[in-house]
Formats: C-alpha cells, sequence, structure tokens
C-alpha cells in the first residue's frame, strides 16, 4: 500500500495556506512554485520544521505561524517585506535576541511577533 500524500487536497483559499498538522519538515518545490507568490496568510502549525530558508518562494506573506515546531535559535529568516504577524509558540526557541534582529531587520512591516515567552512581542513593540 502507497504512503499517504501528506500535501493531498492543499489548496489556496482567500489567500490562506494552510498545511499545519501534516507532520512534515519542508514544504515541497511544487508548492512553493504552485502557491508561493499568491499566498498573503500561511499556517505551518503542528509540524517538525526547524527550517524556514523556504519562505523565500513566499515573498507576499502578511502572516505566518509556525506554531508548535522545531524551531530553534539559529532558524535564519529570509526578507519578507509584506509581515506583519509572526507567531512562533511553542518551538525550541531559547535566546530570541537572534530571531528578533532577524524579525527587525527583514521584516520592516512586522506590527506583531510572539513567541510562548512573550518577550519577542514586547521587542517587536518597543524598536
Amino acid at each position: 500500500m502507497a504512503a499517504e500524500d501528506p500535501f493531498d487536497g492543499v489548496k489556496l483559499e482567500h489567500g490562506t495556506l494552510s498545511l499545519a498538522y501534516r507532520g512534515v519538515s519542508e514544504v515541497p518545490q511544487a508548492i512553493c512554485e504552485r502557491y508561493g507568490s499568491l499566498t498573503k496568510r500561511l499556517d505551518l502549525s503542528h509540524n517538525d520544521f526547524s527550517s524556514l530558508a523556504f519562505l523565500s518562494a513566499f515573498p507576499n506573506l502578511t502572516e505566518l505561524v509556525v506554531d508548535r515546531n522545531q524551531i530553534g535559535n539559529d532558524v535564519e529568516l529570509p526578507s519578507l517585506p509584506h509581515l506583519t504577524l509572526f507567531s512562533a509558540n511553542h518551538n525550541d526557541i531559547s535566546d530570541v535576541e537572534p530571531l528578533l534582529e532577524q524579525l527587525k531587520s527583514n521584516c520592516p512591516a512586522l506590527t506583531y511577533a510572539h513567541a510562548e515567552t512573550g518577550s519577542l512581542w514586547r521587542a517587536v513593540h518597543d524598536r
């Protein structure tokens, strides 16, 4: 019996692409090419992502939710000039400063950011 494709049934609805609860650690190139430039809101919650480098294929994102993944202190964010909301609750981030610096430089439109401690949100608003 063939393994079930975790991306079966993926579709963009009103600018929102949800890849939540799929147990994946990367997004296939075909999904990036098909939906990347059209996606405004991306939900990657409850997966196994540790890298977000593929987000360069989503240049028009305004909202990104990566709650409950494996995002660590060494995560690298590409430039996301339209991103206004970033949520990274329940990940492996113990030091928010490196992420905060990336958010400040790579996400100039950001108005809301949250990691489970709340310190990331305060730091973005204090800039």
